[in-house]
């Protein structure tokens, strides 16, 4: 994490010699001097933060560095606020030509920039005194753990909970009679992916049908050596060879255990395999073409680790347990089998305290386990509902004391460790967020960026990577690593994508971040803080939530607003070094931000980066009509505020990224296009604007423009001209905008990654789509509103869509021609959302062999349908499967039987006819039960 800090600090030192080099005479030669001795310091940090949980010494000299580039930051980050203070650059420069004040400036910031100089250097000596070292290994917590999780295919659970479809996926493709293909098990840390790999190594079926089986234990260090010639030793039992093996250890293990396994039919466990590198050092001694049916089983963290083994396999992901195997789970390590039901199950006293344990634990069975162990050791009603009172604190310290680095946190920490120095911020941004929050894809990336976590890209005009791209690939990273889950928020809704992390992993990110004072969580004024450094419980009903340390030095501060009857921000302390500063709300009451919070916010606040205030109340408007002097700010969050007009000193932000004004009356003015480094503007139908502030707009870095009314920025004649514009969503309520952007020029310059349309007035359609066929760089499209059928076309309306769409979403668009035939030709389509009215025929055919890469359907509102069916071999990809509202559909297709991905299935409002037909009812299955049996996850919304 030092590392991160310490890159951004260099970084912004870089834009300062480069930006604001006239006003830096006679100081940047300690600017440079600066940044090159934390660039030395940066040579160190990678190796260092591997071990700071190892060595005291390190930890805190990581510490010493983290605070030293805080500081060169602050620095910084004041002087271009003191520099461009009133009224921008131009005219603070002439504020700052005195040779007085300007040299009493330049003397302050030379003076505090050789300070933190001093005390790196004097950093660097005491590295040298005290002995800290970064060369070898070295035994510690983290060789502790190691040890603790090794694993071994003998030992057996006695019971398994919520494993059993897995086990048989597993086994399935364990079994198939093909040439040597890898068979992955994914999951975050403590879900349950070594014991399903021993239950499937152990099982009488898979034993049988192997020649050999071998289990390696891999993990974060390994030796390749011993490894091989560990699974040597396991497939052999003659003592001949085993000597063999023995004379041979000098040799490449590689060419041994190929020649020995190039006849045999073998399965190779490799449990907890973190790397793409691990894989490719181990898999030579792996024969690809050997005998048939060769497998090989790792478990792994990692997606990437997975696909890059073998790209043809479908990674087993074990599921979460639900709240009934949580509670099993729970009652079989905290009670002994002969009084578990005198305490637990039957005892609803227990039940109360413990079920309400099992909700926080979100099924991950490390986690159960855990809890289980240290409820054991409690007697009495009351030691329960003091667990539950401090559960995450006595987690920790349970497992302190049984000297358990292997436990839930212990694990969990390994996956944090083990990211890249770019990654650790962007996952610690996480624990801002409230518990079971969902965070809006969008949102998060622009967030990272406004904390300057993603390196600036810089495109031209042959279309390369955005900022937003690098993020994106951030974020994939860390659901890859299974330490983020992405979705939508409702599969009948608009789709809205959203990222989520588990409550635990949720905890570590808020317990890191503290340490490295990098986020605090503030509770509602009025609730109780209980402090760090204190031992007693002050009555908080959430510990993790709103512990709160005595420290001021926090970077980011998240104000949870949790009470219904309290409508006040708290600010509860001053907090210097803050940078950004979120608020959540958890119901429909805003916030209610007094004038003298207001005054402290632009007051002590003014090196923020983000400031966001969705849903609040502003008493007399004073932050607003001060919002200019936070000339730092690159994110503003106004939405759901109630707000009319925008002060004109919202232009001097000329460093803002995004302002997102959606659900407000904000009318737009001119003072919009002074903010020249503009990326992402967000409205929604409630915003107007004044005439032409859009059309005639010098927002030429704009990339973001949504949801605006087509009228402000087409019409009369003119297009939009706005060159870098890739994401926009436009409302149309007149023929004449629709005709004028099918005309415009933003989709011959083929820019374009997302666009969202919405006709919102009668007798207002879409024409022939055929503009849009050239945008071969467009991904995400939304149609809402009529599409346009002209008597006798030679083809479907549709058949002029981009060929690279990955995303559609068609909504009322009353298409009477079949538009599956059509669709089923995008290559690359992966989720088809088909809303209210976008079809109004009967029949809907998806051809054989369409769809190809579709991974999600949704079927809703589809009124007039009624026979659906789905040919051999398309859809072969999908893993959701949503259907509602279609009254009149008749049965499910028989094909859906053969899509062995399929992982989901929701019915939603359907004729009970059908619903009887696809569901289990005590014990009897329906007529159309077997077409869906395979599927793990079938929810029903309504009951028949």
């Amino acid at each position: 994490m030092a590392e991160a800090v310490v890159t951004v600090a260099i970084d912004k030192m870089a834009n300062l010699l480069i930006n604001e080099t006239v006003f830096l005479l006679g100081v940047k030669g300690e600017v440079r001097r600066l940044q090159a001795e934390l660039k030395r310091m940066q040579c160190f940090l990678k190796d260092a933060d591997q071990r700071q949980d190892q060595d005291e010494r390190v930890h805190n000299w990581i510490a010493e560095i983290r605070d030293a580039a805080y500081n060169a930051e602050d620095v910084i980050d004041t002087f271009i606020v003191k520099v461009a203070g009133k009224g921008g650059r131009r005219r603070s420069f002439m504020v700052f030509a005195t040779f007085f004040r300007r040299g009493c400036q330049l003397y302050r910031i030379g003076m505090e920039i050789k300070a933190i100089r001093t005390n790196l250097g004097d950093v660097s000596q005491g590295m040298q005194t005290y002995g800290i070292k970064f060369s070898g290994g070295g035994e510690g917590t983290r060789e502790s753990q190691k040890m603790l999780r090794k694993s071994h295919p003998v030992v057996e659970e006695d019971d398994v909970f919520g494993l059993e479809g897995s086990i048989l996926e597993t086994i399935s493709q364990l079994k198939e009679e093909k040439m040597l293909r890898v068979v992955s098990i994914v999951g975050m840390g403590g879900s349950g992916k070594t014991t399903l790999a021993k239950r499937v190594y152990n099982h009488a079926a898979v034993k049988r049908h192997f020649d050999c089986c071998a289990w390696a234990f891999v993990s974060q260090q390994f030796s390749k050596r011993d490894i091989l010639f560990g699974i040597l030793a396991k497939i052999t039992t003659e003592r001949d060879r085993l000597a063999e093996f023995e004379r041979k250890k000098e040799e490449d293990p590689v060419e041994i255990l190929y020649e020995f396994l190039k006849d045999k039919r073998y399965l190779v466990v490799l449990d907890d395999i973190w790397r793409v590198e691990a894989w490719d050092i181990l898999k030579n001694a792996f024969p690809k073409n050997g005998k048939a049916g060769s497998k090989v089983l790792f478990t792994t963290r990692n997606k990437v680790v997975a696909s890059h083994a073998d790209p043809w396999s479908i990674p087993i992901e074990p599921p979460m347990l639900d709240e009934g195997q949580s509670w099993e789970l729970l009652c079989k390590n905290a009670f002994p089998p002969n009084i578990a039901g005198s305490r637990g199950s039957g005892r609803p006293e227990y039940e109360k305290p413990g079920k309400a344990m099992v909700r926080k634990c979100q099924g991950l069975p490390l986690a159960l386990v855990v809890l289980g162990g240290l409820l054991a050791a409690k007697k009495s009603l009351n030691e329960w509902e003091e667990v539950e009172r401090n559960m995450n604190a006595n987690l920790n310290k349970f497992q302190q004391q049984m000297n358990h680095p292997g436990g839930v946190y212990g694990i969990l920490s390994l996956s944090y460790y083990e990211l890249p120095y770019y990654l650790k911020p962007c996952f610690l941004y996480l624990g801002h967020f409230p518990e079971d929050w969902e965070i809006p894809k969008k949102k998060l990336i622009r967030l990272w960026i406004a904390e300057g976590f993603v390196p600036p890209q810089f495109p031209t005009v042959s279309g390369e990577d955005t900022t937003e791209d690098v993020a994106e690939r951030y974020l994939a990273e860390l659901v890859n690593r299974c330490m983020v889950q992405v979705g939508t928020t409702s599969l009948g809704g608009r789709g809205r994508n959203f990222c989520r992390i588990h409550d635990l992993m949720r905890d570590l990110c808020v317990s890191y971040g503290r340490d490295e004072n990098f986020l605090d969580i503030v509770p509602p004024r009025g609730t109780t803080m209980k402090s760090t450094d204190d031992e007693e419980d002050h009555g908080l009903t959430s510990p993790t939530e709103f512990e709160h340390s005595k420290s001021t030095n926090f970077r980011r501060i998240a104000i949870h607003h949790v009470n219904v009857f309290q409508r006040c921000v708290p600010l509860v302390q001053s907090y210097p070094k803050i940078r950004s500063l979120l608020c959540f709300k958890f119901q429909q009451s805003p916030f209610l931000i007094k004038a003298d919070e207001q005054i402290f916010i632009w007051k002590n606040f003014n090196l923020l980066r983000v400031l966001d205030l969705e849903g609040s109340e502003f008493e007399n408007e004073v932050l607003l009509r001060e919002i200019g002097g936070l000339i730092l700010l690159r994110y503003l969050s106004l939405r759901f505020c109630a707000l009319r007009t925008l002060p004109e000193s919202i232009g001097n932000l000329q460093s803002l990224y995004t302002l997102d004004l959606r659900d407000t009356r904000v009318c737009l003015t001119n003072v919009i296009g002074k903010m020249k480094q503009l990326r992402h503007l967000l409205l929604g139908s409630t915003v107007e604007a004044d005439q032409d502030v859009l059309r005639r707009s010098t927002l030429t870095n704009l990339e973001t423009l949504k949801h605006i009314k087509s009228e402000h920025v087409v019409g009369a004649g003119k297009g939009i001209k706005l060159p870098n514009l890739r994401n926009l969503g436009l409302i149309f309520q007149r023929s004449e905008d629709v005709d004028a952007f099918f005309k415009s020029p933003v989709l011959k310059m083929n820019r374009l990654r997302s666009l969202k349309m919405n006709v919102q007035s009668a007798g207002v359609s879409y024409p022939i789509l055929e503009p849009l066929s050239p945008c071969d760089r467009l991904s995400n499209l939304r149609l809402q509103g009529p599409i346009a059928e002209v008597g006798k076309q030679i083809c479907h309306p549709l058949a002029f869509l981009p060929p690279n769409l990955c995303k559609l979403t068609l909504e009322s668009s009353r298409l009477k021609q079949d538009p599956m035939p059509t669709l089923g030709k995008l290559q690359n389509l992966k989720i088809l959302r088909m809303h209210g009215f976008s079809y109004i025929g009967r029949e809907m055919v998806c051809s054989a062999n369409g769809f190809p890469q579709l991974e999600f359907l949704e079927l809703c509102n589809l009124y007039q349908l009624e026979d659906w069916i789905v040919e051999g071999g398309a859809m072969h990809r999908l893993r959701g499967l949503y259907i509602s509202f279609c009254p009149e559909l008749k049965m499910i297709p028989e094909e859906l039987k053969s899509l062995t991905t399929l992982r989901e299935l929701t019915f939603g409002d359907l004729s009970k006819a059908l619903l009887s037909r696809v569901r289990m009812t005590q014990e009897k299955e329906g007529e159309d039960f077997y077409k869906v049996k395979h599927i793990p996850s079938i929810t029903f919304l309504h009951k028949v």
